[in-house]
């Protein structure tokens, strides 16, 4: 059996003919690669070397196998060899697509994120880890389905630096496709004569690099008001 394509049909299959014994079909069976459980696809008859899998309730890599039907007495035809597919649009492909973090009142950082593009109505929840050294990651929540944002008040802006990744937790085998959605947040605020001087830490992790910070305070009636806006080469200002 082998991979001939994979496009927006769907994945192409095909193998050669079996020629021990007179064939009446051929079985296709599939296996997701989170479980490698195969169960029959299809069956097709003994004149057709190929198929097209398009049918994908969870659609994610799978594993083939195609085994001949025969006719003759004490022919026992194997399986074929095993082929490892990803549909053109794979659950694979379901990241977060901005994870954000906001420090408040130098007591509690605010995470927001936006639903990923790629089959977000078989998303049950997203789970958020944090760390302090971007190296190991724990799990501290899990935010409901229509949720876009998590407020960890467990925190301590002045003495540690965190991070953050937030992971989509599907319906399908609840798969954790799992990605690079840290964001890092090291601020710090120290009042003199009644100026505030805010600090932050370069962030180093989004791979295009960082245009601008932004500088926000929350009003008394619960939005935000930019303070102020800095380039990316400025780590600290007046308030």
């Amino acid at each position: 059996m082998k991979l001939d394509s994979v496009n927006e049909n769907g994945i192409h299959l095909s193998w050669t003919e079996y020629t021990r014994c007179r064939v009446s079909g051929y079985s296709i069976y599939r296996a997701n690669m989170s479980t490698g459980k195969f169960t029959l696809l299809n069956s097709v008859s003994g004149n057709l070397l190929n198929f097209v899998d398009n049918d994908f309730v969870c659609p994610q890599p799978f594993l083939y196998y195609v085994k001949p039907k025969v006719s003759c007495a004490k022919v026992y035809p194997k399986k074929s060899n095993h082929v490892v597919a990803d549909p053109f649009v794979s659950l694979s492909q379901q990241k977060m697509e901005i994870v954000e973090s906001t420090a408040i009142n130098d007591s509690s950082i605010l995470t927001e994120w936006r639903k990923p593009s790629v089959f977000p109505d078989l998303i049950l929840c997203f789970d958020v880890y944090r760390s302090t050294d971007n190296k190991k990651y724990d799990f501290i929540a899990r935010v409901e389905e229509s949720g876009t944002d998590y407020l960890d008040r467990f925190v301590d802006l002045r003495n540690s630096s965190y991070f953050y990744k937030v992971i989509p937790i599907n319906s399908c085998d609840k798969i954790q496709v799992k990605g690079n959605y840290s964001a890092k947040v090291i601020l710090s605020a120290n009042e003199t004569d009644g100026i505030t001087k805010l600090k932050w830490s370069k962030h180093k992790i989004w791979e295009t690099g960082v245009e601008k910070y932004v500088v926000e305070k929350l009003n008394e009636t619960g939005t935000w008001d930019v303070v102020k806006e800095v380039n990316a080469n400025t780590f600290e200002i007046n308030d």
